[in-house]
């Protein structure tokens, strides 16, 4: 909500609030939207997949006591 307040330059927007621009009053577009969240998704996935091992093994690192 404060993204889409205090930011009044379209450039500036975030994610969120660019995909919000594909819902309208009467209409919807779904094809966009669905290709917006899966480009969305990608970088997170690209990056768990570099640092899987080290997220893991911090995972376990923190559940071993002593």
């Amino acid at each position: 909500m404060f993204a889409n307040i205090f930011n009044s330059e379209r450039r500036f927007s975030t994610l969120p609030v660019a995909i919000n621009t594909f819902f309208g009053s009467y209409t919807t577009k779904w094809g966009p939207i669905g290709a917006a969240l899966v480009i969305a998704t990608f970088p997170t996935l690209f990056v768990y997949a570099f640092i899987s091992r080290k997220i893991q093994e911090s995972l376990i690192a923190g559940a071993i006591k002593g």
